[in-house]
């Protein structure tokens, strides 16, 4: 067995025929699919079974609900396959995922195959998105110097895909990353997965073909802002510091400036959905964590006017200004965008 697919399951039966589809479609046929139930309360765990009754390939996993990582940890302790490949339930793969993978790994012999991905937002044209840095294998030393400084944001405020999802992972490597992640983390999840999976890999190849289409939901579990994504951010910081140190690698900066680069996203997140009462919430969560310790000592080279603006405010704690002046931001960009269509 080559390929162990395994996906997570919850709440998407309007999306669940899609995704596997997508699998059982592809070009490459060594693989199977592990669909994990996490207690889903709708039809998905009835479509699964029926899925596996039609193809030996699907294994079906269910379980009560625990969250995303719980799902993927119980796939992969049943995975047989040599390479673990992620994928959200309500996202779905080109035919020739699984075919462009086997393809790079029997080339490069490669520990981490990273693809790029199409995000596909509804009343939106498809957007593929590159990574950082450019295509190829990166070997020993190169994987220090050139991927892991963009992680987990580098000093543009930008970040490598620290999504595990898209990738193939040589099983081994997926094993201990992902059974040492706490169930209880629910969002910055796959950060404290793939970090240590660069850090344990030999060999990583950089790939730019979109194999992956990320669908974004109204509904979905990512687009919900909750006041406690702030705490989640938290404990993924506490955890990268727990990570094994590297002789001639700091990790310490990278984490500065994802807190700070998090917090700016929960907090431009809460004013773009008019959470008013949240500002308050968010600066009391922040103040005494280790989150205001790590914002103030975030250093970014090139960012842009706004972000710079409401960094400099969250970095000295005057998180309900920062959030006023998202706000304000948004409405300006609202009003400009109507302008624009009456015109």
């Amino acid at each position: 067995m080559f390929f162990s697919v395994i996906v997570p399951i919850y709440k998407i039966e309007n999306y669940i025929d899609r995704c596997i589809e997508s699998v059982l479609s592809q070009t490459f046929p060594d693989f199977e699919l592990i669909l994990v139930d996490d207690g889903s309360p709708d039809n998905c765990p009835k479509i699964c079974d029926e899925y596996a009754k039609k193809d030996s390939r699907i294994k079906v996993i269910h379980k009560k609900n625990g969250g995303l990582v719980s799902a993927r940890q119980e796939g992969i302790r049943a995975a047989r396959g040599k390479y673990i490949f992620n994928l959200d339930g309500d996202d779905f793969i080109t035919s020739n995922a699984l075919k462009s993978a086997h393809s790079i790994i029997s080339d490069t012999d490669a520990d981490i195959v990273s693809f790029s991905y199409i995000r596909r937002e509804p009343g939106k044209e498809d957007k593929k998105t590159d990574d950082l840095v450019c295509e190829g294998l990166y070997e020993g030393s190169d994987i220090f110097e050139k991927l892991l400084p963009h992680l987990p944001a580098d000093k543009n405020m930008k970040h490598l895909f620290f999504f595990i999802w898209g990738k193939a992972i040589r099983r081994e490597i997926a094993y201990s990353a992902q059974l040492n992640v706490n169930k209880t983390i629910s969002f910055g999840e796959d950060i404290c997965c793939l970090l240590p999976c660069l850090m344990s890999a030999k060999k990583v190849f950089m790939s730019r073909e979109a194999v992956y289409i990320y669908s974004i939901r109204n509904d979905s579990l990512t687009t919900d802002f909750k006041p406690e994504q702030i705490s989640q951010v938290a404990e993924v910081i506490n955890y990268m510091y727990t990570l094994p140190k590297e002789k001639d690698f700091d990790l310490s900066g990278g984490i500065s400036r994802y807190s700070l680069y998090m917090t700016l996203s929960i907090l431009a997140a809460a004013a773009e959905g008019k959470h008013f009462n949240a500002s308050g919430t968010l600066k009391r969560l922040i103040k005494n964590s280790v989150l205001e310790f790590e914002n103030k000592r975030a250093k970014f080279d090139r960012v842009t006017p706004k972000s710079a603006a409401a960094m400099y405010l969250i970095k000295h704690n005057a998180v309900k200004t920062a959030f006023i002046f998202l706000y304000l931001c948004k409405c300006v960009k609202d009003i400009l965008g109507k302008r624009g269509k009456t015109q």
